[in-house]
């Protein structure tokens, strides 16, 4: 196969994919689940480590503060496996992770289900907890810059 027929396969390709993306008007189905969780839980994720650094006066202590309670939030959000896999006794204890919530929704978004309570669980959890990091991060801020 040569260089040529290697350009021309891929510009058809390129083409076909856009044109039926463009086609069926699904553009949509990204956008919308990405704005709702692209926007929100990396805000109130930065505004949580800004507090943790404010509280925490050396640079050393700062990794095993954030290990100890990232690593269980992690593992309790069912982001590597579903929780529906697990033992009862272990959903019940993940549903205090408030990212379970925020990873199901993100799921049922993935599968093109947009408008049911999982998602609006999902956005609701990731938007309040933007909302609660933002103004903890600004009071600790503010407090330490007075």
């Amino acid at each position: 196969m040569g260089a040529d027929e290697i350009e021309g396969t891929a510009e058809t390709q390129a083409g076909h994919s856009g044109a039926s993306l463009g086609a069926s008007g699904n553009a949509y189905r990204f956008f919308v689940p990405g704005l709702a969780f692209g926007l929100r839980a990396p805000v109130a994720a930065i505004f949580i480590g800004f507090g943790f650094i404010v509280l925490v006066n050396s640079e050393d202590a700062f990794a095993p503060l954030i290990n100890t309670i990232v690593v269980p939030l992690l593992l309790l959000s069912g982001i590597f496996l579903p929780l529906t896999l697990g033992p009862g006794w272990l959903q019940g204890i993940a549903r205090i992770s408030p990212f379970r919530y925020i990873i199901d929704a993100m799921r049922e978004a993935y599968l093109g289900h947009y408008f049911n309570t999982i998602m609006v669980e999902g956005i609701a959890v990731a938007a309040g907890m933007a909302a609660l990091f933002l103004w903890l991060g600004s009071r600790v801020f503010v407090q330490e810059n007075a």
